[in-house]
């Protein structure tokens, strides 16, 4: 389609969504029917109907498979552009970076220090539990001994406190390990840009 030159002011009155042509390193794309299919929205092409959408275009970091889908749409060539310009491979994107996951000292020293906090909550709560039970086999005691009926409050108390030390000691050991992940390694900005912009 190299052989149809289309001027910037022809180009200019295609700038509706339901007549889209799009300039982008001298080629000139009716845009029209994919549009809606746009990956990136319709807005996007919206911005650059009717004019030259190259550094736009640059700047999303196209792949080579959206150049394959866009020469299907080809219509012509831009006035004033040699035919002889290629598109550039799209520049390399680095990778994301891992994170690296924190030493194994630091990892024992984190989840040493969660079971510490929760064993030495766990044992209070476990003298607690056997106050409460030496206390309720004292009163079932007496109680027995002069034909009363016993009371099962005791012995519920004693089962509440005793399945309330194992609940919070596993939710402090959670906790404790959750809050570990939560360190940041870097700020937000000392991780490489993905989309590298021409300035």
């Amino acid at each position: 389609m190299e052989g149809i030159t289309i001027g910037v002011a022809q180009l200019a009155k295609h700038n509706t969504q339901q007549d889209l042509w799009v300039a982008v390193h001298g080629k000139v794309y009716d845009l029209t029917t994919f549009a809606t299919d746009h990956p990136g929205g319709i807005d996007v092409l919206q911005e650059c109907a009717g004019s030259d959408g190259t550094e736009t275009y640059e700047y999303a970091g196209h792949s080579a498979e959206a150049l394959a889908v866009l020469d299907r749409f080809q219509i012509g060539m831009l006035e004033g552009h040699g035919t002889s310009h290629q598109f550039s491979s799209p520049a390399p994107v680095s990778p994301l970076p891992v994170g690296h996951s924190a030493p194994i000292t630091e990892m024992r020293r984190v989840w040493s220090s969660a079971h510490s906090g929760s064993l030495l909550v766990f044992l209070s709560l476990l003298a607690a539990a056997r106050i409460f039970w030496k206390a309720g086999y004292m009163e079932a005691e007496t109680t027995a001994s002069s034909g009363q009926m016993l009371r099962p409050a005791s012995a519920f108390l004693v089962g509440l406190v005793v399945a309330s030390s194992v609940g919070f000691m596993g939710l402090a050991a959670t906790y404790s390990v959750f809050k570990g992940t939560l360190r940041q390694e870097k700020e937000v900005f000392a991780y490489p840009s993905v989309i590298s912009v021409k300035r």
